[in-house]
């Protein structure tokens, strides 16, 4: 599982609010071994979507996760 740190630190670089403890509570009992930071901040902003306007994060998200490939 990746921690929450990387996932924080991914969301803040594409100027995203840090993971709430809700999130991470349901992340934590996923048990997600394989899947790395940049796919889970990705998730997240998916679902938040429906509250707030993250269309430019998930672009940047996008952008860094092909970079890394």
């Amino acid at each position: 599982m990746v921690s929450r740190k990387k996932v924080d630190d991914v969301l803040v670089a594409v100027d995203a609010a840090n993971v709430s403890q809700r999130e991470w509570d349901f992340l934590t009992t996923l048990r997600l071994s394989d899947v790395n930071e940049i796919t889970i901040a990705q998730a997240l902003l998916e679902r938040r979507k429906a509250f707030e306007d993250t269309r430019q994060t998930i672009d940047s998200l996008t952008l860094l996760a092909n970079c890394r490939l």
